[in-house]
């Protein structure tokens, strides 16, 4: 292997349930840190790119949504420069994920929007991802809201919830069934 693809191949080596690795998740951030600087010092948009991805992953299951949030901008940063406008773009919706952590609502409705806007880019599986970010939002939103104004964040919630339901028994993600219906219920009792 030339260096390059031996870093990715250790890339992929540390991505959690990958391999039989014991290493705790702050383990696993600090190896991805340090190959970070071998991809810089290698010049590999690609490897930059898998580790920025790699990074953000690792600091959401920590909680470390704003440094999570710093991670996504950069992993898109790379894959674009790599000519990959389809991770690209499947990182700008994991962005919207991460923006919920970080209590950014109106930021998610409204990138939520541009992303919806290329649907015919984006897999059933990425499209329910982000009308349940978006549906979050409007959620959090109706929570901090009062009166017309939270009636209205929680309906269009619901609405979204019930076009992710849609969505995913029409393209069997179960997952998504599962936590549409949810949604959709406690919207249905928050509505009465």
């Amino acid at each position: 292997l030339n260096p390059e693809q031996a870093l990715l191949l250790e890339t992929l080596h540390i991505y959690p349930g990958v391999a039989d690795n014991a290493a705790s998740q702050s383990q696993l951030l600090q190896q991805a840190m340090g190959l970070l600087q071998l991809a810089q010092a290698i010049g590999s948009h690609l490897a930059k790119a898998w580790l920025w991805e790699l990074m953000q992953l690792l600091q959401m299951n920590l909680s470390l949504h704003h440094a999570a949030l710093h991670s996504t901008a950069n992993a898109v940063e790379m894959f674009e420069l790599c000519e990959r406008p389809h991770d690209a773009l499947n990182m700008r919706v994991s962005r919207c994920s991460v923006m919920i952590h970080c209590e950014m609502y109106r930021e998610v409705i409204e990138m939520s929007e541009q992303l919806l806007a290329q649907r015919d880019f984006l897999t059933p599986l990425t499209i329910c991802t982000l009308l349940r970010s978006t549906a979050s939002a409007y959620y959090f939103i109706g929570n901090e809201s009062e009166g017309a104004l939270a009636q209205k964040a929680w309906e269009n919630a619901l609405a979204l919830h019930e076009e992710c339901l849609d969505m995913a028994q029409g393209n069997q993600i179960k997952r998504y069934v599962l936590i549409s219906h949810t949604n959709i219920a406690i919207l249905n009792a928050t509505l009465g």
